[in-house]
């Protein structure tokens, strides 16, 4: 979510659009996933058992519904930049979750780079 400024700009207002946000999460993952605000506008997402393509199909729901938001005052979209690390589970080479969410950080990073509302998987 491109939430830069929410609180600058409208006030408590933000604080309602980042809630309206986080419900889109929260219906758009199964029961025995994971989701989360990490700090300012960024929200991590733990996608448990889930390959490559259901976490893109769970990414591009998300996408889907936040741009039917409008910022309080009726009238700005809302857009959504993702970046996806996809774990490997099996053999010798599992990485921890710090290495993980750090390629996740990157891919996320990459996304906002090249022009945000976008997503970017390092598998």
């Amino acid at each position: 979510l491109q939430s830069r400024g929410l609180g600058d700009v409208y006030k408590r207002q933000g604080d309602a659009v980042l809630r309206s946000f986080g419900q889109i999460l929260r219906h758009s993952i199964d029961t025995d996933d994971i989701v989360g605000r990490f700090g300012g506008d960024e929200f991590i997402m733990f996608l448990k058992e889930k390959d490559t393509a259901e976490a893109i199909k769970c990414v591009e729901r998300v996408m889907e519904l936040t741009h039917t938001m409008r910022a309080p005052d009726g009238k700005q979209p809302f857009s959504c930049s993702v970046g996806i690390a996809v774990r490997c589970t099996k053999g010798d080479g599992m990485e921890n979750y710090a290495e993980l969410f750090a390629r996740a950080d990157r891919a996320l990073y990459e996304v906002k780079r090249s022009g945000k509302n976008n997503f970017k998987i390092d598998s």
